[in-house]
């Protein structure tokens, strides 16, 4: 049986699909057969735009605050 050192938490939302999961993750990170998994594995696509995230929060914390003054 394949025991990991991290632990998974759930709300109790999750409960169920954690324990119907467990079997076929542990399958899977055993015999690397991505078959055994009943959804498809992809590779991770980066975000577009990630890499100028603060600058558009920081444009739009500054366009509201823009709009906030010109409410008063």
């Amino acid at each position: 049986m394949f025991t990991s050192p991290s632990r998974v938490g759930c709300q109790g939302r999750g409960v169920g699909l954690m324990t119907a999961l467990g079997e076929r993750i542990t399958g899977y990170l055993a015999s690397g057969d991505a078959r055994q998994l009943p959804f498809p594995v992809s590779p991770i696509r980066p975000i577009p735009f990630h890499a100028f995230r603060q600058v558009g929060v920081a444009a739009t914390i500054a366009w509201y605050r823009t709009l906030d003054a010109f409410e008063r």
